[in-house]
């Protein structure tokens, strides 16, 4: 039988993890990169997404700076939306044009620009 855990606000953690690809041609200095503001805020995930599916999934439309997701201490289960930060508006504005409504681990995903 499994536990169920009532979904509580107070039980979230926040996890954020960054990436670095220095290789990345679409990747700006660190200073530009903390002034700027080019986060998608992603509704309905499935609850099982970890960073590093989300990062494989984004990373083709530019450069990720960091994503981050609140995650149930308990289960370890995401509460189903994610900030992801790119370096750049043309990397947001791509990933919001072609991933907004898009199957993504058997949900349905909705993608806003945050500005």
């Amino acid at each position: 039988m499994s536990k169920t855990v009532p979904h509580d606000s107070t039980n979230m953690c926040k996890l954020r993890k960054s990436y670095d690809d220095d290789d990345d041609a679409n990747m700006v200095d660190a200073k530009a990169s903390f002034l700027n503001n080019y986060w998608v805020y992603i509704t309905n995930l499935n609850y099982k997404t970890v960073h590093d599916e989300l990062y494989a999934e984004f990373k083709k439309y530019g450069a990720i700076d960091c994503i981050e997701m609140n995650v149930h201490h308990v289960t370890d289960y995401n509460d189903g939306c994610a900030h992801i930060k790119f370096y750049n508006m043309e990397s947001c504005k791509a990933a919001v044009a072609t991933m907004n409504g898009v199957m993504f681990m058997e949900r349905c995903i909705k993608i806003i620009k945050c500005m």
